[in-house]
């Protein structure tokens, strides 16, 4: 499958999240409705450890 800019876009970039900072900590909460939020959602904490 050949993704274009528009379509990688939409399912990557914009994506519906909200930034809360608490004391030092900067948490990233994604919306859960987003279609690949769970496939974020993994690759950040990989990308932690």
């Amino acid at each position: 499958m050949r993704w274009e800019w528009k379509r990688f876009r939409k399912a990557f970039v914009y994506v519906a999240a909200r930034v809360v900072m608490t004391g030092r900590r900067c948490v990233l909460r994604l919306a859960g409705s987003h279609r690949f939020a769970r496939d974020l959602q993994r690759g950040i904490v990989r990308l932690q450890t």
